[in-house]
């Protein structure tokens, strides 16, 4: 089993070393393989060691029996290696630090876990004629939240891993014919390719044009998020063929000139909050996650996917928060939510979603924009189906152990606005609505 522990941090802006820490041992994968390592031949002195400093706060994770253990060898690694950007007392970019962690650590290791090599290129729509493929590696996929926040009105119609491709399809370049540029023609989306097979964990790596943005666009962010991600649907190519699933194991989270961290843990299926020395379980599903960075305002720039195992259990959500695509819905008759079942083909039960949000409808299911009047809804004997959070009293507030104490989280879930507005009816409910609308029009007419 995984050993949960804290790291300290003093007043020395640790936080955003202590985050890339934790997700580092929490990652089972990247955890086995880097303990399963040998020494390596050092060539700087052991302070300046980052694979020797990584292996004794490891160490310490195992061996210590305290609670909260310090991560100051990294730290001074960090800060004696990198003497510009990693200064022992300040504070520095927890995407950063992650990225030269793994460079240092070496390919053999990082590669297999992180490890992404793609392939750009563009292809003139008018000539025909395509650039030169242009190879990078990475251990993160870079998107920008302001070309995510560009594609919100497809939302309903495409997956997260469409989204994302099609935010990075913003990214253009000219065409690689100086005949055609000369002609003053459009750019073109870059293409994006796997060239190399596909890691155990896809890290996506979100730039914000401000560390505290609006409210409404961090929700409207965290809406477009799924537990479950496709990565042949992200790059345009992948090399290797059949579904690449992978699922949400983690966030790392910026408020405040503070890095927090968000971890599912497998072995009781629960999200649990790395707040430097405090370490604690916060909600049991994605639903409930989501809501907690809303209200917290906790904005997300690292989310960490991992790939599906053979093993149901090592999935890294519930089976309550997986929708399938092939799925009947039905509704209550005496309450909002929705229940959307399907009977699997072989012995395992249906999977089931409840969600304090309208769900991505099916096309038996059409939204109306204005069908009659609320008021005639109200009068229906028909249950409409309009987003309403206080029929979940129980839900509204809960009680969550974030930093090192508690606090009550006020959960004011507002109406998203990738869908408006915010009712819904069958089409043979939005019929007998109408003609019962008709029907009292006429009376008023006859009878007065």
């Amino acid at each position: 089993s995984t050993r949960m522990k804290g790291l300290e941090n003093r007043g020395d802006n640790n936080c955003f070393l202590n985050v890339v820490i934790q997700t580092l041992w929490n990652s089972e994968g990247f955890r086995l393989l880097f303990k399963s390592a040998s020494q390596h031949e050092c060539t700087l002195p052991q302070k300046a060691c980052i694979f020797c400093s990584l292996k004794a706060v490891f160490s310490l994770y195992e061996s210590s029996e305290s609670s909260v253990i310090p991560p100051s060898s990294l730290r001074d690694a960090l800060s004696e290696h990198f003497r510009s950007r990693f200064f022992v007392g300040e504070m520095a970019d927890a995407s950063e630090a992650l990225t030269v962690i793994l460079e240092s650590i070496g390919t053999a290791i990082v590669d297999p876990i992180f490890g992404l090599e793609i392939i750009e290129n563009v292809t003139c729509a008018y000539c025909g004629s395509s650039s030169s493929p242009r190879k990078s590696s990475s251990y993160s996929f870079l998107t920008y939240v302001g070309s995510l926040s560009n594609v919100i009105n497809h939302a309903n119609r495409l997956s997260f891993g469409q989204l994302l491709q099609k935010a990075n399809d913003e990214d253009v370049r000219s065409c690689p014919n100086a005949a055609c540029r000369s002609q003053g023609q459009t750019k073109f989306p870059i293409k994006r390719s796997l060239e190399s097979c596909s890691p155990h964990i896809f890290s996506l790596a979100l730039v914000w044009h401000t560390g505290r943005p609006e409210g409404e666009l961090l929700q409207s962010i965290l809406n477009l998020f799924d537990t479950k991600l496709d990565i042949r649907e992200v790059f345009y190519e992948v090399k290797e063929e059949g579904p690449q699933l992978y699922f949400l194991k983690g966030l790392i989270c910026f408020y405040r000139n503070h890095y927090v961290a968000f971890l599912w843990n497998k072995e009781d299926r629960k999200w649990y909050l790395f707040n430097d020395s405090s370490v604690s379980s916060c909600c049991d599903t994605w639903l409930e996650l989501k809501n907690i960075c809303i209200n917290r305002r906790y904005v997300p720039v690292l989310a960490f996917f991992e790939k599906q195992s053979e093993n149901p259990s090592y999935y890294s959500v519930r089976e309550d928060d997986l929708i399938p695509a092939d799925l009947d819905v039905t509704y209550d008759t005496d309450g909002f939510e929705p229940t959307m079942e399907i009977e699997m083909e072989d012995d395992s039960p249906p999977y089931r979603q409840r969600s304090l949000t309208p769900p991505k409808l099916p096309l038996k299911i059409q939204p109306i924009r204005k069908v009659v009047d609320e008021t005639s809804i109200k009068r229906s004997n028909f249950q409409t189906q309009k987003y309403d959070a206080s029929r979940f009293q129980d839900a509204q507030t809960q009680t969550s152990e974030v930093g090192d104490g508690l606090e009550e989280i006020e959960y004011e879930h507002k109406e998203p606005s990738l869908v408006q507005p915010a009712t819904y009816v069958t089409q043979y409910q939005a019929t007998e609505v109408i003609n019962y609308s008709f029907f009292l029009f006429f009376s008023s007419l006859f009878f007065g």
